[in-house]
């Protein structure tokens, strides 16, 4: 009887290794058939990547604020990439934004990247999580079967399935053995035909007479696909009080030559530069993107950080004018032709010689004067006369040309 339960005892393990290892071949299957899957899809299009699949690549492409005012903006400040992935990134927030006005601006980067070497980082970034998702799911299972098994059957099954392990080891052991020993003798044999073929290799440069050299040199940087990212951020302009409200939140603020707008206790708003994932994973070095000297060269393995080179930063400080011509001004203006006038009026009167006017009273005045008389003209009123003229135009302001500055340029000819 008590062979009889060993013997089930053992069917039942054998059963159960028999499922786990069908199990294993399928999670082992199922990458594979992700990857079929995914090789009979269509070729992505450059279009339909977007600042998601730069996730890991690219660092330091964020939303901004701006202090009103401030003076020479790097909008690749702290900007970092892997130059394995991506050959350079373009921004136009020197043309877009204006730091002498309040407001939300929209800065547009554009990341050229190595099509290949960025489709080859989404599929593996792809696969990793799916066997990720695949091992959490296998465990989840496994807890989930473990649960639903009373606590005796755990105790006997274990005890049964320790007894049949402690008599199955000395055979498991003599088979791991072998397995060992197969296993190194692939090894050797897949060693020494990777060595046939490095040294073939090495060998057909000198046969064909054309250098290893100039192979590389046509295969090189120029020849590969790129793709154009475009990826969109807001740089918001705030005035001074704004900048400290948001400063004391916390909030970096970017003031002349990107440095940070402090607390109101004086305290300095900290803005720290993040590598890629995608360098991290290598152990390569980070270092922070700087316009002024763009860092050059792979550092350890070839897989290096490269900071965003800028090739040119636009300075609009050179005026641009127009010549505006104004005509000459007239004006009806009052020309006289003739001043006002008073007409005198005269009339005959009787004039004594002592001078009185004796007119109507000469034979009187004569006995009071004992004195002659005459008749004279003499003004007794006046007529007026208005003045005459006439309105023509006249001149009041000659004509003349106005210089008047109608923006800035920069000295590449970019206009603002």
């Amino acid at each position: 009887m008590k062979r009889r339960m060993v013997n089930v005892v053992l069917m039942t393990v054998l059963a159960a290794s028999m499922v786990m290892c069908g199990c294993g071949n399928k999670a082992q299957e199922a990458p594979e058939t992700a990857m079929e899957a995914r090789a009979a899809e269509p070729e992505e299009k450059e279009d339909e990547y977007s600042e998601e699949d730069l996730e890991g690549i690219v660092t330091g492409l964020e939303d901004h604020y701006i202090m009103e005012k401030a003076e020479d903006i790097d909008y690749l400040h702290n900007v970092q990439y892997n130059e394995d992935i991506v050959v350079g990134i373009k921004e136009n927030g020197a043309k877009e934004v204006d730091a002498a006005k309040t407001g939300k601006y929209t800065v547009t980067y554009t990341v050229t990247a190595d099509k290949e070497a960025l489709a080859d980082y989404i599929e593996k970034k792809a696969e990793e999580a799916e066997k990720n998702e695949a091992k959490e799911a296998g465990k989840n299972d496994a807890d989930s079967r473990s649960d639903e098994a009373g606590p005796d059957e755990k105790d006997d099954a274990g005890r049964e399935t320790d007894r049949a392990e402690t008599e199955k080891r000395p055979e498991a052991e003599e088979e791991g053995v072998k397995d060992t020993e197969a296993k190194e003798e692939a090894s050797d044999k897949s060693g020494t035909d990777e060595k046939n073929t490095d040294q073939d290799a090495e060998k057909e440069p000198e046969e064909s007479g054309v250098p290893e050299e100039k192979e590389e040199g046509a295969s090189g940087a120029e020849d590969k696909e790129t793709v154009e990212i475009e990826v969109k951020k807001d740089m918001t302009v705030v005035d001074e009080e704004k900048a400290k409200d948001l400063a004391d939140k916390g909030e970096v603020v970017w003031t002349d030559k990107n440095e940070t707008v402090s607390k109101s206790d004086g305290s300095e708003v900290k803005e720290e530069a993040e590598a890629p994932a995608s360098t991290e994973d290598k152990g390569t070095a980070s270092t922070p993107a700087k316009t002024e000297k763009p860092a050059s060269g792979n550092t350890g393995n070839g897989s290096g950080t490269k900071p965003a080179q800028q090739a040119h930063t636009h300075n609009y400080n050179i005026p641009v004018t127009t010549v505006r011509h104004h005509d000459a001004v007239t004006q009806q203006v009052w020309v006289q032709d003739s001043a006002a006038w008073d007409e005198p009026v005269y009339s005959s009167r009787a004039i004594c010689s002592c001078g009185a006017d004796i007119t109507g009273n000469t034979t009187g005045h004569y006995v009071d004067c004992n004195g002659g008389y005459s008749v004279k003209q003499v003004q007794t009123g006046t007529v007026h006369h208005e003045g005459t003229g006439h309105y023509e135009n006249r001149v009041v302001q000659n004509a003349w040309d106005e210089t008047v500055t109608t923006g800035y340029k920069c000295s590449c000819g970019a206009v603002q």
